[in-house]
């Protein structure tokens, strides 16, 4: 399921290199003075140039104290002079020792390098350089910040691929800066936020961990048919997800997690608990997982074991509760078309979810105020809380321990997000897709999920209106086609506010279409009631549901035999 990128290679050229751009661009010729850098602060010949002048940012000099301590790393750039001489310098770089950290066009790379390491890459392969010295700060600050006046909140990314030491020593270093206030993150993630004034965002982006500088995203929500669609695609029929054959796709002995408002599983203020996830026989259960500070430090968690039917784990990291926070009740309705199930329990009923069988992880990311303050700044986070939810804190990598220690009636290995950004221009959002792509690149068992957006607005459709972090490589977008029982519509319809690609750098997008109008699921602040909402919110839920399903399938062994098409509504 996953559309593999280098990200180890290429995750800094796109928080570096201009979002206009389009996938696939070449070398530019060498002229008289070489290849040229290309970076959103600027198209520039580095050998000769710092690049453009930004505002209250400093160049840094190659014998700079910060740059020549011994033992020390900093991020540099050796740019080869042709492009048959970037193989020989990435085999130099990994004969110093240094860590490769991106790769930026035309024919560079950054690297995370001490002095020794950098003179010995320069010693052995000298003449191939076109260029090598320290990665500028201004180059480290998306374009026009340093104009602002008075205090903002900004979102600090730290350079791929460093050690935990590192990155710790980074915030650290972040948190010592006069003022600057850390406000939100931790110790060791690889994007934090912080609050300062412009003044002092050249000292943010000198710091040598750091590798991007920006504001941050501004994230909104994406706004009992859809069955048969996704199934055979012949109407009121089911093959392999049909139960009365007893050798359907249930979901069963799965996991998926949920990141929205919350889903009121237990009882809300008009003391009802909604029934498609709710287990309450006397007093209603807790999560297997809880949270124990809501909207705290997401390595907190109280195991409960409570064997809850329906919910995995439940993380209030929004700090709204269980009892949602949006007038529609948004989480409640995406979940239960990703797993919900109202009884009775073991039989098909209603509004269930796609995979009504499975086991869910809620991460309830809406703020009291309605809005979208839970989603953490390093949005690999995220993922990684619902990946392991008893010990939501992962490596950067990991191994057969890790596998080995997988629950899948735990551990979510699908991850439905129906919200994102509008639109695909803003390089703040771009920042998130890049999370998911080194998440996922990192853990390549977990299928993520992501609302494509709501942007059609024009007509025709304008093309690149997917959203953020839909224009993530690692991901499935999913667009939003007709449920297939709307009289007189094709389910190979696609609705007409469904963003279309292709996305901002060029690639197709989205990925898939699922049904996104009138699905109806379970309605929050309610027992037992449905009710119908549409976007492509309501779509990517159906296609996480597909994605368990299709989890289960292989996972039980290649799944179930072929059992012949019946009638199942």
């Amino acid at each position: 399921m996953k559309k593999r990128s280098l990200v180890g290679a290429v995750v800094l050229a796109t928080l570096l290199f201009p979002l206009t751009a389009v996938a696939g661009v070449k070398a530019a010729p060498a002229g008289a003075g070489g290849p040229m850098l290309h970076l959103q602060v600027g198209t520039f010949d580095a050998a000769g140039s710092t690049g453009p002048k930004v505002a209250r940012v400093r160049p840094l000099a190659p014998d700079a104290a910060p740059l020549t301590v011994a033992g020390t790393p900093s991020p540099w750039v050796f740019q080869s002079a042709r492009p048959e001489g970037q193989a020989a310098v990435a085999a130099a770089v990994q004969a110093s020792g240094a860590t490769m950290v991106g790769y930026l066009p035309d024919q560079a790379y950054a690297v995370y390098a001490t002095p020794e390491q950098r003179l010995a890459v320069v010693n052995q392969v000298g003449p191939l350089l076109h260029f090598s010295g320290p990665l500028q700060p201004a180059w480290r600050i998306a374009p026009g910040l340093t104009q602002a006046t008075g205090g903002r909140d900004y979102v600090v990314n730290l350079l791929p691929g460093l050690s935990d030491g590192e990155r710790a020593a980074g915030f650290e270093a972040l948190a010592g800066l006069a003022g600057v206030r850390m406000v939100k993150g931790r110790s060791g993630d690889e994007a934090v936020r912080v609050s300062t004034d412009a003044a002092r965002l050249g000292a943010v982006a000198a710091v040598r961990q750091v590798a991007w500088v920006n504001r941050p995203a501004e994230f909104k929500l994406m706004n009992a048919t859809a069955r048969w669609v996704t199934d055979t695609g012949a109407r009121q029929v089911l093959h392999l997800t049909d139960p009365a054959s007893g050798l359907g796709l249930t979901g069963a002995g799965q996991t998926a997690a949920v990141a929205d408002t919350g889903i009121n599983y237990l009882p809300d203020v008009k003391g009802d608990a909604q029934a498609y996830f709710s287990d309450c026989p006397a007093a209603c259960k807790d999560a297997d997982f809880t949270m124990t500070f809501p909207g705290g430090d997401p390595t907190q968690v109280d195991a409960h074991n409570t064997n809850h039917r329906k919910l995995s784990a439940f993380f209030d990291l929004g700090d709204s509760g269980a009892r949602p926070a949006d007038p529609d009740a948004h989480g409640t309705h995406t979940g239960g078309s990703v797993a919900g199930n109202i009884a009775p329990y073991g039989e098909l009923n209603r509004a269930d979810g796609l995979a009504w069988e499975a086991r869910l992880v809620d991460q309830n990311i809406a703020s009291p105020d309605g809005s979208l303050g839970g989603i953490p700044t390093d949005l690999g986070q995220l993922f990684a809380q619902a990946y392991k939810p008893s010990a939501p804190v992962l490596p950067n990598s990991h191994g057969p321990d890790v596998f080995a220690a997988y629950n899948p009636l735990q551990d979510a290995r699908t991850h439905n997000n129906s919200w994102g950004t509008a639109g695909n221009v803003a390089s703040a959002a771009a920042d998130n897709a890049n999370a998911l792509d080194r998440f996922v690149w990192n853990h390549e068992d977990m299928a993520i999920v992501v609302s494509a957006g709501n942007e059609a607005t024009a007509v025709p459709p304008s093309a690149g209106s997917v959203g953020s972090p839909a224009t993530a490589k690692n991901d499935l977008t999913s667009a939003a086609s007709a449920n297939g029982d709307q009289p007189q519509v094709s389910p190979l319809t696609l609705a007409s506010f469904s963003s279309h690609g292709p996305t901002n750098d060029g690639r197709f997008g989205p990925d898939l279409a699922t049904p996104g109008q009138v699905v109806v699921s379970p309605k929050g602040s309610s027992a037992e009631d449905e009710h119908y909402l549409q976007g492509t919110s309501m779509s990517a839920p159906i296609l996480t549901g597909i994605s368990t399903l299709v989890r289960q399938y292989f996972w039980d062994g290649y799944g179930p035999v072929l059992a012949p098409s019946s009638n199942a509504g």
